[in-house]
């Protein structure tokens, strides 16, 4: 697992003595998790059981053969990795176990549904690693994307409130980033017109 981690790339494996295939791929397995969720009042303990599948063992790809080495030598090694990622949730609840099951060498993780229909209709809650990868990829660009809106409203009121020659050089600079050359003559344009009008407003103040 060292090699693979340290050489990704190589083509040739002086452990194994042997060339290494060019397809790539990853050392798959599943988790299944097992907990006692707390009752409420009068409701008992509850034994909960789950399995997320399709985890990734490796961060990077590597060849065929590593990953094939991996699971016939090194097994035990592997699955104690895998175990070691669940070290600090185990320790926070007692209650956990984990077991790693289904070690596999793979080019890609492929899904069995039929056995998920199944472990379902078990009342195991089954989830797979890609699905969970993608949901957190997807609420991170979301976030990424509501503090961009963000940073535009803040840079057009500073517009609106200041002009482009009331700013200082920083929000220059954040405006030129953020908002393109016709969105900020059309925001210098309203501050203008707003400019503009206040005057006349304060003199039928003052004549009121």
């Amino acid at each position: 697992m060292e090699c693979a981690r340290l050489w990704p790339s190589c083509s040739h494996c002086s452990v194994l003595e042997k060339d290494l295939a060019p397809q790539k791929g990853n050392v798959f397995y599943d988790v299944r998790k097992t907990w006692t969720e707390k009752g409420i009042g009068m409701f008992p303990d509850e034994e909960r059981v789950s399995i997320e599948k399709g985890c990734k063992l490796l961060e990077k790809t590597v060849s065929m053969t590593i990953c094939e080495a991996i699971i016939q030598y090194g097994r035990r090694d592997a699955e104690q990795r895998a175990l070691d990622r669940y070290r600090r949730t185990m320790f926070f609840d007692p209650t956990l176990k984990i077991e790693i099951l289904n070690l596999r060498a793979a080019r890609m993780d492929t899904r069995d549904i039929l056995q998920d229909l199944q472990d379902v209709a078990n009342g195991i809650q089954v989830t797979h690693a890609a699905d969970s990868l993608k949901a957190a990829k997807a609420q991170k660009k979301a976030r990424r994307e509501a503090a961009k809106k963000q940073r535009i409203r803040k840079v057009e009121q500073m517009l609106l409130t200041h002009g482009w020659n009331g700013l200082d050089d920083l929000w220059r600079r954040r405006a030129e980033k953020l908002l393109d050359d016709q969105r900020i003559d059309e925001l210098h344009l309203q501050w203008k017109a707003a400019q503009a009008q206040t005057p006349l407003e304060e003199t039928q103040i003052r004549l009121f």
